[in-house]
């Protein structure tokens, strides 16, 4: 029988806000803003970067809708993104979830791969993180998987832990 965790399993991760956040640097020859609206075309774009290496269907402005701007938190504040120029190459989102009520939702954390290895994921979702703790929540959860190692290791130096199923 193989006891080896499943490394493709899905896992979710807890952070109090409680707990003081490391302090906030923005990476240098980045710019880290929130989105605004007309720029989701573009943020459909670096998402699909971002993530197309996990296979899975390319996303389309009618998905980025679907998800960010008929939610009842939808609020272009809560998605964060990076820039190097004119380029958008990171993003993150302070979203909300319901876990027996209304708790903060760290969603999307992606590099374009081209960008990778600058800080940007830590910097965006600490960012995320003090807009979940500006808007009053006690608790940011974040939903991954156990294959993606250093997002992983990202997290948990952000101090959020595994929950147990």
């Amino acid at each position: 029988m193989n006891t080896a965790p499943n490394s493709t399993r899905s896992i979710r991760m807890h952070r109090s806000l409680g707990q003081p956040l490391p302090q906030y640097a923005e990476p240098e020859g980045f710019i880290i803003r929130a989105l605004r609206p007309g720029e989701e075309e573009a943020w459909v774009r670096m998402k699909n970067a971002a993530f197309g290496e996990e296979g899975g269907r390319a996303w389309t402005i009618e998905d980025f809708h679907a998800t960010f701007t008929r939610e009842p938190c939808c609020d272009y504040k809560r998605v964060f993104v990076a820039l190097k120029g004119d380029h958008m190459v990171a993003t993150a989102s302070a979203w909300e979830a319901h876990y027996g009520g209304p708790v903060g939702l760290i969603h999307w954390v992606g590099t374009h791969p081209k960008y990778r290895g600058h800080g940007l994921g830590y910097a965006l979702t600490l960012r995320a993180l003090e807009e979940l703790s500006a808007r009053g929540y006690a608790d940011a959860y974040l939903n991954t998987s156990l294959a993606r190692e250093p997002a992983v290791r990202l997290y948990k130096r952000l101090g959020f832990r595994i929950l147990e199923p």
